[in-house]
């Protein structure tokens, strides 16, 4: 009974499109569900401020009730995702070297400044690493490791 509309920051379709064509076709209630497991105010909070823009910069109020997914960084089906990604790629070593093989999470990195005001990206990612590992009943070494340019 649900419709979903798909709307990016920087490539089409943009978010202030996807609402147009909401409007257009009379949502009285959307919920605003980003794609992002971990909330950062530098990813999830630049796409919910997308949608504030659009009215801000229109002059007008949300025609329809919103709602907000702003993370999920332990929701149990990403958990059991990542468990399954991880165990089906274990097994394909050698079941004597399968307890060595050390696991790497890599997250985008933030700049320290985010970092230091107090984004909760660092911690929610630790979450999810937590979960899965857990998950796996802690089976094998393993690191958090962060991405930068």
């Amino acid at each position: 009974p649900h419709k979903y509309y798909i709307g990016f920051r920087y490539v089409h379709p943009l978010t202030e499109e996807a609402i147009e064509e909401m409007e257009k076709d009379g949502i009285e209630r959307a919920i605003a569900f980003t794609q992002y497991p971990q909330y950062s105010c530098s990813t999830t909070g630049s796409s919910l401020n997308a949608i504030y823009r659009y009215y801000n910069n229109k002059g007008e109020k949300p025609k329809m009730k919103w709602s907000i997914i702003d993370r999920w960084p332990t929701h149990p089906l990403l958990i059991q995702c990542f468990t399954d990604h991880i165990q089906k790629e274990l097994n394909l070593f050698p079941p004597d070297k399968r307890k060595d093989v050390v696991i790497l999470f890599s997250a985008h990195s933030l700049p320290m400044s985010v970092v230091n005001r107090g984004d909760p990206y660092p911690q929610e990612v630790g979450a999810t690493v937590q979960r899965v590992m857990e998950k796996l009943n802690y089976s094998n070494p393993y690191r958090l490791v962060w991405q930068s340019k």
